[in-house]
């Protein structure tokens, strides 16, 4: 009895040495997949805050060249009505001279 129960205790190990190194090997891998996935993540968090900053900044940028074009646009039609009024005066000394 006690050979048969050492032949099976040394088939046991003999295939559980290779069975523990597969799923030892297995769990590594496993943790390291769980871990990469966590930091990329975790780096995809900062790029987000960043995006959006950026367009936060675009937003106002687009903000400040459309107020730009107005004041431009609005200082355009000042001068043009300034013209136009000189040139009425100019006009109308003309006429009575």
């Amino acid at each position: 009895m006690p050979d048969e129960i050492m032949a099976v205790m040394i088939m046991a190990l003999i295939m559980g040495v290779p069975i523990v190194a597969i799923l030892t090997s297995h769990q590594r891998k496993m943790a390291e997949l769980i871990h990469s996935k966590h930091r990329e993540s975790e780096s995809q968090v900062g790029v987000s805050e960043k995006l959006d900053m950026m367009m936060h900044e675009l937003h106002n940028l687009r903000n400040q060249v459309n107020e730009q074009s107005i004041q431009l646009d609005d200082m355009r039609n000042a001068k043009s009505a300034s013209q136009s009024a000189t040139n009425d005066v100019a006009d109308r000394i003309r006429e009575e001279a």
